[in-house]
């Protein structure tokens, strides 16, 4: 079902996709289009050369890169083009390229050492150029439109089960390409694989699976296999752990229909539904009973029928009952692994039917999976850190909690999971509910709003009978009278305060630093501020003031939605060497000792981004000045310029009709560079004003108590041990803590590891630890470093225990590191 088209003109002819088989008549084919990547027609295009030398390829420098790299053959007569004509002789064609996606770090990593990528299916949109016939209106696709059936009659469900099976991971390119598509005026579209199909039609089916098909990043798919029915109640009881906090949705999947020889179209669809309900899914927990030593058939065929992408980089976990050997959940687990998804262990086994005790486990098991999805914090699941039987308390207390953010919200919650009978208010100054702060860069150049960011929505305040006063601030608070002042012109009383006002962002002391166009990176009002005066300023030109995680979080968010071609940076190795090193078409091309024919590259850069940092290297506190190095590498073979290593001294702006405007930075070392728009990431300054006697960072004890007489502390804006990790779940759980001392039950806090982990532009990191800190402390080090792979690991070693460590390029032993921290 591979197709290929030949168009031929008064001049010219055109063969459009390589053939699976070379025929004599294609001999004086003038022009070839690779429309898309298969490995099993390589051999083909060789024969195809031999026969037609003088055949002229067209194609895109990734697939042609790709070509000469597999068959160690230079390809002569190549152009490479992005968009084009071509004249075939009263006859013109378009050469459209398609919108792609970068491929995984798992699949870079396979490509650069062996060719096993390439029998995992998704590897990348395959779709490379599309060629349009203004002359009968044809337009030839590559996989977009294709169908797994040949059947007219079920080419609904044929396209259907295409795009679920190969497409879905890339719905939103294929919607850029859709919308290319559609602007033409295209009576039939000619896929690679299946049978043509009338445009109208395609593009209505298009738009509902796109539409069917957006990713969920608050449902949890519970994919199971019951023959009793005692599965099942497990699948329930997970369920409802996972949905016991209010904000994560479960849905039960039962995938029996997997278990048969999938005749007809009435299974198909079934199995189709499925799919796409995995695929939304932002973590999966499958379950399974025990039969003969193994799992379930239906589950084993689940996970091989259902496309690899539905589970790759996802959370997932298992469950299941047994009567002598616990063997399915493990099965499970590891087919998990193997798929690379983020397990979370160990699996739930029940034997026989569940229990009073195996009930509450298993609630307990869904509640941990729920609020680490909710939160990114992975870890395994160990029963005795969950509160599995809530005291209650009646307390008849008020209880008054400054900050709607992690820390506060986590506060209220268990407050009235203790109390139910207590008066509790959160008081913000902010008009938000509480949203995700951790995903805001998106709406630097996309359309997100704290709306879209909420993570506790209105019903939510409501269903815990919480009192919320937003767009208020605390003006002062009397700490002997327990009374505060709000700039509403109400005094409240409390018996209990929790204070979780948060941070407020550090802005360094740089001239100019005032100015229209210089924002931090810190609430939703910040990315509403830059992206409004990106639109006003037609912005390219971007620079980010600060080299920490953070930064590298922004920049990648601008990279990635800015997704434009770049030329990577140019080096003297031999073409092919310079192929594995993601080097550009351009600069392989005039190493290649062979060249007879100029290669032409369209490079349309997208936003320009620079990163400064004032110490030698990137990430300080995570990285080396090894590791650091390794980063910039790779962020300048992205494009992305690096300055270290040089602060800042002065912005530079200047005034037009349309308002003030940014044009340039002034390092300390004189250099002047352009820029639109300066992001400031230069860290953070606790938010204690408030507080009577408090510089930075309120200290608060294993209670979450601060020193002052009933007065709390979580979040950004306290420490413990003189440690403010600024995380997430280092909030929420120092709110818990706050929340049942407050009422007077017995809860201590314990501080977590601290890691740190980035997967972008080709990365695998993972960091542990102070790695400054170490530094100072001359700790004894143990590292090695694989100049081919760009792997690299170094050990901090104090008194015989480890203190911080780096992981980069492979982190597959981080778990062990994190262990070996702990100890």
């Amino acid at each position: 079902m591979n197709n290929s088209y030949i168009i031929k003109g008064k001049e010219h002819s055109l063969l459009v996709g390589i053939p699976n088989e070379i025929t004599p008549d294609l001999a004086d084919i003038d022009y070839l289009v690779i429309t898309n990547i298969d490995v099993n027609q390589m051999d083909a295009l060789l024969e195809l050369q031999t026969l037609n030398p003088k055949i002229t390829v067209y194609g895109i420098s990734r697939d042609i890169m790709f070509i000469m790299e597999y068959t160690q053959v230079y390809i002569e007569n190549v152009k490479v083009v992005f968009n084009m004509d071509l004249d075939l002789g009263g006859r013109k064609i378009q050469l459209i390229k398609a919108s792609n996606v970068n491929r995984s770090k798992h699949q870079n990593r396979s490509w650069r050492k062996t060719f096993t990528f390439l029998q995992l299916p998704n590897w990348q949109w395959s779709d490379s150029l599309y060629v349009y016939d203004e002359e009968t209106k044809d337009f030839y696709s590559g996989q977009l439109f294709s169908s797994t059936l040949d059947n007219d009659d079920d080419r609904y469900l044929g396209v259907r089960e295409f795009f679920l099976r190969n497409i879905i991971p890339f719905y939103r390119d294929a919607a850029k390409n859709l919308n290319v598509m559609s602007k033409l005026d295209v009576a039939t579209v000619y896929p690679i694989k299946g049978r043509p199909i009338e445009a109208s039609k395609a593009i209505a089916i298009y738009k509902e699976l796109e539409t069917a098909a957006k990713f969920d990043d608050k449902l949890i798919a519970l994919p199971y296999v019951s023959n009793s029915g005692l599965t099942k109640v497990l699948a329930e009881t997970i369920a409802k752990g996972i949905e016991s906090d209010g904000i994560m949705n479960a849905k039960l999947v039962d995938v029996s229909v997997f278990d048969g020889n999938f005749d007809g179209t009435d299974s198909l669809e079934e199995r189709l539904e499925i799919i796409q309900t995995m695929y939304r899914a932002c973590a999966i927990v499958a379950g399974s009973p025990t039969i003969e030593g193994n799992c379930a058939k239906a589950m084993s065929s689940f996970f091989a029928q259902v496309p690899q992408s539905c589970f790759i980089g996802k959370v997932g976990a298992a469950f299941g009952n047994y009567s002598y050997a616990a063997k399915s959940a493990n099965i499970i687990l590891d087919k998990m692994e193997n798929l690379s998804m983020r397990t979370i262990k160990p699996a739930a086994s029940v034997r026989f039917k569940p229990d009073e005790e195996s009930l509450q486990l298993l609630t307990n098991f869904g509640l941990h999976i729920g609020r680490g999805v909710l939160h990114g914090e992975i870890s395994d699941f160990k029963n005795k850190n969950i509160v599995a039987e809530v005291p209650h308390f009646n307390t008849n207390r008020k209880f008054v909690i400054i900050g709607n953010g992690a820390g506060g919200t986590a506060a209220a919650q268990h407050l009235r999971k203790l109390d139910s009978g207590c008066e509790i208010e959160i008081i913000d100054k902010r008009p938000y509910n509480c949203y995700n702060r951790i995903a805001i860069g998106r709406g630097i150049l996309g359309d997100a709003d704290a709306h879209s960011l909420c993570i506790r929505p209105d019903k939510w305040y409501e269903k815990l009978n919480i009192k919320k006063t937003l767009g208020v601030e605390v003006l002062n608070i009397d700490c002997d009278a327990k009374k505060i002042t709000c700039s509403d012109g109400i005094t409240r009383t409390y018996d209990k305060l929790i204070y979780a006002a948060g941070s407020l962002p550090y802005i360094p002391d740089i001239k100019g630093i005032d100015s229209e166009g210089v924002y931090p990176m810190h609430s939703i009002e910040d990315v509403m501020h830059m992206h409004d005066y990106i639109k006003k300023h037609e912005c390219s030109n971007v620079t980010i003031i600060g080299g920490g995680i953070l930064a590298l979080k922004v920049i990648a968010q601008l990279h990635n939605e800015s997704a434009k071609t770049r030329t990577k940076v140019s080096n003297s190795y031999s073409p092919f060497d310079m192929i594995k090193y993601n080097f550009s078409i351009e600069e392989a091309a005039k190493a290649a000792k062979k060249a007879k024919d100029e290669v032409e590259i369209s490079d349309e850069n997208g936003l320009k981004i620079t990163i400064a940092e004032g110490t030698a290297n990137l990430m300080p506190r995570h990285l080396d000045a090894q590791a650091g190095d390794i980063v910039r590498t790779a962020l300048e073979r992205n494009g992305i310029k690096v300055v270290c290593n040089a602060n800042a001294v002065e912005i530079i702006s200047d005034t037009d009709e349309n308002g003030q405007y940014i044009k340039a930075i002034r390092y300390s070392n004189g250099e002047v560079v352009p820029t639109d728009l300066v992001i400031l990431c230069s860290g953070i300054n606790e938010n204690t004003s408030l507080l009577p006697g408090v510089e930075g960072a309120v200290e608060i004890n294993e209670k979450a108590e601060t020193g002052i007489p009933d007065v709390y502390a979580c979040g950004d804006c306290a420490s413990f041990d003189g440690v403010n990790t600024g995380r997430w779940s280092q909030a929420t759980e120092m709110g818990k803590t706050a929340a049942y001392n407050a009422v007077g039950a017995e809860f201590e806090y314990l501080p977590e590891v601290s890691t740190t982990t980035y997967t972008e532009f080709g990365l695998e990191l993972f960091s542990i630890g102070d790695i400054r800190g170490a530094e100072a402390q001359n700790c004894e080090t143990m590292a090695r470093f694989n100049p081919l792979t760009l792997n690299y690991e170094k050990h901090y070693i104090k008194n015989g225990k480890l203190t911080a460590a780096i992981l980069l390029g492979n982190a597959d032993s981080a778990l062990d590191l994190i262990q070996k921290f702990e100890k």
